[in-house]
């Protein structure tokens, strides 16, 4: 077997900087922020209104910001299979569960500096983001909290 090369040269490969990729990965977000209304909501309703009351004192539980980001990390995926309660989540409570994690993680590095925190959250909204645009629209807390994804990065790039 006889290896070939593709007959590049450096300068025929696409290079792309970080400043770049932030300014993509910002318009991404923010033509997805005008589409959703303006938040008049806060998570803790966003909750109310898509959960029912036993699976909001388990969202708002003690160790479940960690179950979550333990599975979504794990599994790219924000349903807990071995609770019963979030076993099966609709798209509007993927959303909304997924939106209440990305703030809970934005707050912690804002707090911490905890990088794991951060890039779970950039994970976490390209998972959110993979939703239907009908679904996304409908979790208007959801502006708010990518909109402080965007500041955090933003500072980040800047020091």
């Amino acid at each position: 077997m006889k290896l070939q090369t593709s007959n590049r040269h450096e300068q025929d490969i696409p290079s792309v900087s970080n400043e770049h990729s932030l300014v993509v990965y910002r318009a991404k977000i923010e033509r997805v922020m005008h589409k959703i209304g303006d938040a008049n909501n806060s998570t803790r309703e966003a909750l109310e209104q898509h959960l029912n009351a036993r699976q909001i004192q388990w969202v708002l539980g003690a160790r479940a910001i960690r179950r979550l980001e333990k599975r979504f990390v794990l599994r790219s995926d924000l349903a807990v299979k071995e609770e019963p309660l979030m076993g099966n989540l609709a798209a509007d409570q993927s959303i909304t569960v997924g939106t209440f994690l990305l703030d809970a993680l934005n707050r912690e590095y804002t707090k911490n500096r905890d990088l794991n925190s951060l890039n779970t959250a950039v994970r976490l909204t390209d998972y959110l983001l993979s939703f239907p645009i009908e679904h996304i629209t409908n979790i208007t807390p959801l502006k708010t909290v990518l909109g402080d994804l965007l500041n955090i990065l933003e500072a980040l790039s800047n020091e």
